[in-house]
């Protein structure tokens, strides 16, 4: 089977490949992934052997069920292992992939080009929702609600959709290809009691501080924060901001 699943992803050339079965590499919902005797070990042997190849071949979009729950992944690639070993490096978007929020999951390269990341869905809960034995440090998103999956593909943009049985949308995503990278800048801020998350999109390896200033009339910008390496298309930065008159500016830098 291994050998049919790579000589066809190698013949492909299409602008999008989505791969579909039954048991997900990545789940924590009525079936765990991590577990060596759920299901005969089957989701540890898809994570060992299928994972890597269609990875390898651009896969953009993995869609699977068992468990009955909702969850989507970051944009992901190079995670083989079990959920603790997972590393900031395997994730190449921390984002969303919201473009109202962090912005749409971006891929350079319009046909299927290796390790460009993939999306990981279990979309098992059209019919019910039963329960959860945790949360997968892959997924942005675990629900455990009713629901279906719906995506709308035009040219090289796929649209992701969670609806609800009550007619809501609890999740989505955009995927773009043949798209360039996103210029350095802050795409989202929360701020309460002090306490501020930035993030920004970022290029890996790049290095990032994040400064502050109380007045942008001859500003004196001072490091607020360590230097963050960015480790994919989305960086951020969590910690305290103090300010004499409850007022301040602040900045993300790339660090030479």
């Amino acid at each position: 089977m291994l050998t049919w699943l790579e000589e066809d992803l190698a013949g492909n050339t299409n602008d999008w490949t989505i791969a579909m079965w039954h048991s997900p590499p990545y789940t924590k919902g009525s079936h765990d992934s991590d577990n060596i005797f759920d299901s005969g070990g089957n989701m540890i042997q898809l994570r060992n052997h299928v994972v890597p190849i269609l990875e390898r071949y651009g896969v953009d979009l993995v869609l699977c069920g068992h468990s009955h729950n909702y969850e989507r992944s970051y944009l992901m690639d190079g995670h083989f292992d079990f959920s603790d070993t997972l590393t900031p490096s395997m994730i190449k978007d921390h984002g969303s992939g919201q473009p109202e929020d962090t912005g749409a999951y971006l891929k350079p390269d319009t046909g299927p080009a290796p390790n460009q990341g993939t999306i990981y869905i279990v979309a098992g809960s059209s019919g019910w929702a039963t329960f959860q034995t945790g949360r997968h440090p892959v997924m942005y998103s675990a629900l455990l609600r009713m629901g279906s999956l719906v995506l709308d593909i035009d040219g090289h943009r796929l649209d992701a959709k969670f609806l609800r049985e009550t007619g809501t949308i609890d999740d989505h995503f955009t995927i773009i290809k043949g798209a360039p990278a996103e210029p350095t800048r802050i795409v989202t801020f929360h701020y309460a009691e002090g306490f501020s998350v930035v993030r920004w999109k970022s290029k890996a390896g790049q290095r990032y501080r994040v400064e502050s200033t109380k007045t942008l009339e001859n500003p004196d910008w001072l490091p607020l924060s360590e230097d963050v390496e960015a480790t994919g298309a989305t960086t951020s930065w969590e910690g305290d901001i103090f300010a004499d008159d409850g007022r301040c500016f602040l900045r993300v830098v790339k660090v030479d």
